[in-house]
């Protein structure tokens, strides 16, 4: 593929992303998303038994027509590290160099950077300290919000319904 073409593609992909309506957790099919429990999903990397194995766990937001992924966000808790940790993954074409808002309820912004970006997003990681997680846990709704590449704000909402909960599932 010409590399003009793949370019074309690649801010055709872009945009199209930039214009998804607000995501929601679930398609529109299911106008009851914010009321269920199950918003919050576990997976976990090995088999129940398996000493290595570590649990986190995420909310996916996808598109209403396609089912593609939008954002996501998830939190565990690494073997390595006394913290949890959180890891947001947004679409492509956001800037780099801004940082990145996250804000629960009406609670004061939490600011962090992406760290890198891959074929399936932009991944950026946070040390969620007990004060965030605290608010995490109480919270009803967290709000993100990033830059696009052209200037304009990228809005996504997260029902924290159910977080506190899944959460106590894979903590140690």
């Amino acid at each position: 593929m010409p590399l003009l073409l793949k370019k074309s593609f690649f801010v055709a992909f872009c945009l199209l992303m930039l214009q998804v309506p607000a995501a929601t957790a679930q398609t529109q099919k299911d106008k009851n998303a914010d009321k269920r429990e199950d918003l919050w999903q576990i997976r976990c990397s090995a088999e129940e038994n398996d000493p290595a194995r570590e649990c986190e766990i995420f909310q996916r937001l996808i598109t209403t027509e396609g089912g593609q992924r939008v954002a996501e966000f998830a939190v565990g808790h690494p073997k390595e590290d006394p913290h949890a940790r959180g890891v947001v993954i947004l679409p492509l074409g956001i800037l780099l160099t801004d940082d990145i808002e996250m804000q629960i309820d009406d609670n004061e912004k939490f600011r962090f950077k992406a760290r890198y970006c891959t074929n399936q997003g932009c991944f950026a990681f946070i040390a969620l300290e007990e004060k965030l997680l605290d608010m995490l846990k109480k919270g009803n709704r967290a709000k993100i919000e990033c830059t696009a590449f052209n200037g304009k704000p990228i809005k996504i909402n997260i029902s924290l319904k159910g977080f506190a909960e899944s959460l106590r599932k894979v903590s140690r």
